[in-house]
């Protein structure tokens, strides 16, 4: 089975490649959505309250609170991480073995932090979805609760497209529209799968 770590810069086009990629019939694990799941759970909440009181309001998590303190500080998202990540590596590992044991001949691990969190260790590929920054900026700021400002400031803490050509075994640009983006994922798999 080939695991294959999904990932890309904000507003690039990631979660559009992972969409297509699940019509295409493969098991994609949203990392994002997991992390949602887990922040709903008592202990998860009574964790993050202890490390992050601020964040949680009537026994909700709120995630906008939790971001700000987070990423004001280095040492309060490593905090985060420690609380969330071995959870998101239990899941990884859980859902390889499952697939294995299915006979999956590939699954995709959709992980906007990838290469940030160290995760590609996991993967047998890395595909990054990338755009030019015009476009990124422009998909950015469309989004609610976005301004130029927060969306530099997110841009400084990832690692930059050099890198990430660098690190990734294929490189998909969204900047040609959905049917080419959808021709470049069907070219990769099939790539990976004749392998």
């Amino acid at each position: 089975m080939i695991i294959v770590g999904l990932t890309g810069s904000i507003a690039t086009g990631k979660s559009t490649a992972a969409k297509l990629l699940k019509k295409m019939g493969i098991m994609v694990f949203d990392s994002d959505a997991y992390v949602h799941k887990l922040m709903l759970k008592a202990d998860i909440i009574a964790q993050i309250a202890t490390k992050f009181p601020d964040a949680v309001e009537n026994g909700i998590i709120s995630r906008p609170k939790l971001g700000k303190e987070v990423f004001a500080n280095k040492a309060g998202l490593k905090d985060l991480e420690k609380i969330i990540h071995p959870l998101v590596r239990k899941e990884i590992k859980r859902l390889i073995r499952k697939n294995a044991k299915n006979g999956a001949k590939i699954i995709v691990f959709d992980i906007p932090l990838l290469f940030e969190g160290g995760w590609e260790k996991y993967c047998d590929i890395v595909i990054n979805v990338f755009c030019n920054h015009k476009t990124q900026e422009k998909r950015a700021l469309e989004r609610s609760n976005m301004n130029k400002d927060k969306f530099n400031s997110i841009l400084s803490r990832l690692v930059d497209e050099k890198e990430r050509e660098e690190k990734a075994d294929f490189m998909l640009s969204s900047d040609y529209g959905l049917d080419y983006t959808k021709f470049e994922l069907i070219r990769i798999i099939n790539d990976l799968l004749e392998y």
